[in-house]
């Protein structure tokens, strides 16, 4: 398994980073960087809903899955992913001055038995980390903007 886990200050209320990161799917890929394309279910982001991603890192072309699997707006959201790249996504919101503490946490595995774990560890998770950090800077500048 590999984890990361990258953190970010927002000078704004966890309800209104909620509002945009939750209820907004569809601006994902405005923000969220190496996200490609997006579909959700009607019901997103309640418990048991669906939301498909494709994703672009190092090259390689992901198609995940997240299933929610809590959802509590302004505090925090967990997503089990499957595909290429399966695990568990969780971000959690926590009020800090004013504003919110961000974390987001992924704890996966990647496909592909050795040779994606040699991949993962080469070239994929360095790629992920960048990405997730690049995400929070535009997730940051989109807000606080």
């Amino acid at each position: 398994m590999t984890v990361i886990e990258i953190s970010i200050f927002i000078n704004r209320s966890p309800e209104d980073i909620t509002d945009f990161t939750a209820y907004q799917p569809e601006r994902l890929p405005e923000w969220f960087e190496g996200v490609e394309t997006v579909e959700w279910d009607d019901n997103y982001p309640e418990v048991g809903s669906q939301l498909k991603v494709t994703y672009k890192a190092a090259g390689l072309t992901l198609h995940t899955t997240g299933t929610v699997v809590e959802f509590i707006p302004g505090e925090k959201y967990v997503a089990q992913y499957e595909g290429m790249a399966s695990g568990l996504q969780t971000w959690t919101y926590t009020p800090e001055n004013g504003g919110t503490h961000i974390t987001l946490h992924f704890d996966y595995e990647m496909g592909g038995g050795g040779l994606g774990k040699i991949a993962d560890k080469l070239i994929v998770e360095r790629q992920n980390t960048r990405n997730f950090e690049q995400s929070l800077a535009n997730l940051k500048a989109w807000l606080e903007g």
